[in-house]
C-alpha cells in the first residue's frame, strides 16, 4: 500500500490543502479502485488514521483505498464563518481523487465512516447523498449535533459553524441526523453502520440515535462494546466496521 500525502488547491476553500490516500499497489481493477473515505475527529486532522490506526493494513488486504481529508473543526459543514468543507469534501474532492489516483465513482464502490466528529460527517454524507456511498459507519459518532454539550462546551465553535443562536433559527434542519434519517425513503437508503463504547461521554446520544433508526427501519447495524472515547476503541471499531461493510459485498468482495 502506497501511503502519500497530496497538496491540492481547493476552489471550494480558497486554499491548497492537504489530502492523505492510502492506494493499493498493482494494476487497479476495471472501473477503478474501490475506496473508503476516512474522517477524522474534532481535535484532529487528516493524518491521524495513519498515525494512530491500523486503517492502511486492513484495506490494503482487500484491495480498498482510501481519501482522508482535512476538515479542521468543522463538523463536515459548509460554516456560517470559516471554510466550505462539506462542498470540499462531498462535491468537489471525489472527482478530484478519481481523477489522480484511477478511484472509481461507482456507488457501489464507495463507502465512509468516520469517529466522532467525522462519525457524524460520515454518517450525515451516507443520508445526504446516497447516491455517492453503499455504505456509512459512525464510530463514537456525534449523534445528536443539537445537544446542550456541544453549546456548553465550545459554543464559539458552534457559531462560527450554524451561526448565531443556530437551534432557535432553524439552521440545524439540514444538518442534524435525526431529521436527515427521517426523510430517507428506505429504498434509497445505503446501509449504515453505528457503534460506541460503553464508557464513551456520547454513549447516550448513539443509543438516542440508534433507538430512532430502528423505528424508521432504515438499513441500519449498530453495537456496544467496552471502550471509552480513544483510539484503542476507534481502531478495533473501525477493523469490525470494515469486516461487516465488505463482508456484505457492498463494494468489493472480501
Amino acid at each position: 500500500m502506497l501511503h502519500m500525502c497530496v497538496r491540492r488547491y481547493s476552489q471550494s476553500l480558497g486554499m491548497v490543502v492537504p489530502i492523505r490516500v492510502f492506494l493499493p499497489q498493482g494494476e487497479a481493477p476495471e472501473g477503478g479502485w474501490p475506496w473508503m473515505l476516512l474522517l477524522h475527529g474534532l481535535s484532529d486532522d487528516e493524518s491521524a488514521w495513519g498515525r494512530f490506526s491500523m486503517a492502511e493494513q486492513r484495506l490494503e488486504r482487500l484491495g480498498v483505498a482510501a481519501v482522508m481529508p482535512p476538515a479542521h473543526r468543522s463538523f463536515y459543514t459548509d460554516m456560517a464563518a470559516g471554510g466550505a468543507f462539506y462542498t470540499f469534501i462531498a462535491k468537489e474532492l471525489p472527482g478530484a481523487m478519481a481523477q489522480l489516483f484511477y478511484l472509481s465513482l461507482q456507488r457501489e464502490k464507495r463507502t465512509v465512516a468516520g469517529l466522532s466528529m467525522g462519525g457524524y460527517g460520515a454518517l450525515k454524507l451516507g443520508l445526504k447523498r446516497p447516491g455517492d456511498f453503499c455504505a456509512a459507519a459512525g464510530i463514537s459518532s456525534v449523534a445528536d449535533i443539537a445537544a446542550d454539550y456541544f453549546f456548553e462546551e465550545c459554543p464559539w465553535d458552534m457559531e462560527a459553524i450554524f451561526g448565531p443562536g443556530a437551534r432557535q433559527t432553524g439552521a440545524l434542519a439540514g444538518e442534524d441526523l435525526f431529521a436527515l434519517a427521517q426523510a430517507m425513503p428506505p429504498q434509497d437508503c445505503p446501509q449504515l453502520f453505528g457503534c460506541c463504547g460503553t464508557e464513551d461521554f456520547l454513549l447516550e446520544q448513539n443509543r438516542k440515535f440508534n433507538r430512532h433508526m430502528q423505528s424508521l427501519g432504515l438499513p441500519w447495524t449498530y453495537f456496544e462494546a467496552p471502550g471509552t472515547h480513544n483510539w484503542a476503541f476507534f481502531d478495533a471499531s473501525l477493523g469490525r466496521m470494515i469486516e461487516k461493510i465488505y463482508a456484505a459485498h457492498l463494494a468489493h468482495p472480501v
